[in-house]
């Protein structure tokens, strides 16, 4: 393997990186250090603050236990409807009253309610609350049958809102307490005069409440982190996190806006690295204009020399050894340039040749496939004069007319397939006329293949091939063509199948025209042997062709199209 060599100008620039890039980290290492530790400092108080609302919420939710479990153990309207009795009018107004008082005295309830087949007693907070008391007390009534027997709070969301629920049961009866999660956000940021919402998030990372800062950072799933983290552009927030009840809570606060000189602290390693830099740009330009300019020079001479310009030379240098190498570099490249002229003009006569021969081979394959048709058309022309079918004559002479024009109109290039197609169509109608059976032309083209460009009189070759060999006297001749475009690596490949209904090839034949052997027996498929040869000319590597029996003779041409 050739070792790759590496220039002057790069092995010094290699050099001072080597020495600045670690200053910069050490540099770098003590000024993010000091910036860490006064982001610690920072996320302490404002987790100081979110601890603060958790251990506030937790308080209060405790209360909320305590109540439900003395209603659940000592109260006597209670203990009625768990034995499946019904209570009295006093019974439950004293109920109502309780439930009322306890709704009232937290601020975090936002449902409770006595459940027994369906909610007998319901107190609930808040507008929203009050207005969709039959939706909620149906909703309600679901989460108990979901969640019966189920113990301590629970997460749960409908309708676009998140909620905690907590229920008992005994015997009968059972009792539920909801609180909104939304509002014990929105309560937050009023009560203790925070910055943002709480932002509560369930076990799966998704969050259940919303804030500005969380839409322009994380959006819909918070990912894990620990102790504090850096978020938005330009780390605009810090978001601080606790647990509560199962589940996190968030609190960003604006972190770019609220600390200046943390920002312009950690510019410090940037501005280092770039005076530095500043630095080296002045010694390189130094270096430029005394060396490394005559040198570079030098090197682009012989860069285009070795890409095959051979008129390239040096230019005149001030330096006594670099205008020595000029001299000696110049005089060895008029030398080569010499010799490499004469190889070249010698190459160039060659293959000349070689390409004349190749235009008169083709030209000499174009000129046998003519003769066969001419032929045959004599020949069907006096067979109708003889029976004196002159309108028959008449329709055949119009048919060749169109087929003589677009064969002594072509100059030598390609066509577009359409045009070939449709003289394959005329083709096939001038064999018809005078026969009895007659015979049909099926197309079958993708629309994107129409000005694809194809030899002209290929498919025509194939298409005489089906209506020489496919006839018979028993049935109607089909002529089918079908084209289509397929992936072909990076490029796509034109993809075209003529098919008759006639008796197919021979074995012998097929393994002949799939192996491009040309048939000893004269004039038996000459025509597909010529035009395999044509297109072998034409694209080389870039053609293929396929021949088989099905109920007929198949031949697929496959081209790939970039290369046309």
């Amino acid at each position: 393997m050739k070792q790759k060599k590496i220039s002057i100008r790069s092995q010094l620039i290699a050099a001072v990186i080597l020495i600045l890039i670690p200053i910069t980290f050490i540099f770098s290492f003590f000024v993010n250090r000091a910036i860490e530790q006064m982001n610690g400092q920072i996320a302490e108080a404002n987790g100081n603050t979110l601890k603060g609302y958790r251990t506030s919420v937790e308080s209060e939710v405790r209360q909320i236990d305590s109540f439900l479990n003395l209603l659940y153990g000592e109260n006597e309207e209670f203990q009625v409807l768990s034995r499946g009795e019904e209570l009295d009018r006093e019974q439950k107004e004293s109920l109502e009253t309780l439930l009322g008082e306890e709704t009232a005295l937290n601020g975090t309830i936002a449902f409770l309610g006595i459940y027994q087949d369906s909610f007998l007693i319901a107190e609930s907070a808040g507008t929203d609350w009050k207005t969709e008391e039959r939706e909620l007390t149906e909703l309600a009534a679901g989460w108990m049958e979901e969640h019966a027997g189920r113990q301590g709070w629970l997460v749960v969301r409908a309708d676009h809102s998140s909620y905690l629920i907590q229920s008992f049961q005994k015997g009968e009866a059972s009792v539920l307490c909801v609180l909104d999660i939304n509002s014990l956000s929105s309560q937050a940021q009023l009560e203790f005069g925070l910055e943002s919402p709480i932002i509560f998030v369930d076990s799966q990372g998704v969050p259940l409440t919303s804030a500005v800062w969380l839409k322009q950072t994380w959006g819909e799933k918070v990912p894990d982190f620990k102790g504090y983290a850096l978020v938005g552009k330009n780390y605009r927030y810090m978001v601080v996190q606790d647990s509560f009840l199962g589940m996190k809570i968030l609190y960003g606060v604006r972190y770019q806006e609220n600390n200046g000189v943390l920002n312009w602290l950690r510019f410090g390693p940037i501005l280092f690295f770039g005076a530095m830099a500043g630095l080296l740009v002045v010694v390189l330009i130094y270096l430029e204009c005394s060396f490394f300019k005559p040198l570079s020079g030098l090197v682009t001479a012989m860069e285009k020399i070795r890409d095959g310009d051979l008129q390239s030379r040096t230019d005149h240098y001030i330096s006594r050894e670099f205008a020595q190498v000029n001299d000696t570099f110049n005089s060895m490249i008029e030398t080569i340039t010499n010799l490499k002229i004469d190889g070249y003009e010698k190459e160039l006569a060659a293959q000349k040749a070689e390409i004349s021969a190749q235009k008169a081979e083709m030209t000499a394959l174009q000129m046998q496939i003519h003769p066969h048709f001419y032929l045959n058309c004599l020949k069907e022309l006096y067979g109708l004069a003889q029976i004196k079918a002159f309108e028959e004559i008449q329709e055949m002479i119009i048919l060749l007319s169109k087929h003589l024009r677009y064969i002594f109109n072509w100059s030598g290039g390609l066509v577009p397939l359409r045009e070939e197609l449709r003289m394959c169509e005329n083709y096939v109608q001038l064999q018809a006329v005078g026969r009895r059976d007659g015979s049909r032309f099926v197309l079958d083209i993708s629309p994107e293949l129409l000005d694809f460009q194809v030899p002209p009189v290929s498919l025509l070759t194939v298409t005489e091939n089906c209506v020489k060999h496919g006839t018979r006297l028993d049935q109607t001749l089909e002529v089918r063509v079908k084209g289509k475009i397929l992936p072909c690596g990076d490029g796509k490949l034109a993809d075209i199948v003529i098919s008759d209904n006639g008796p197919g090839f021979s074995t012998d034949m097929l393994e002949k025209l799939n192996k491009g052997q040309e048939s000893e027996t004269e004039g038996i498929h000459v025509g597909l042997w010529n035009l395999i040869q044509r297109f072998q000319i034409l694209y080389g590597s870039s053609f293929a062709v396929n021949f088989w029996n099905d109920n007929g003779a198949y031949v697929e041409i496959m081209i790939e199209m970039e290369q046309v």
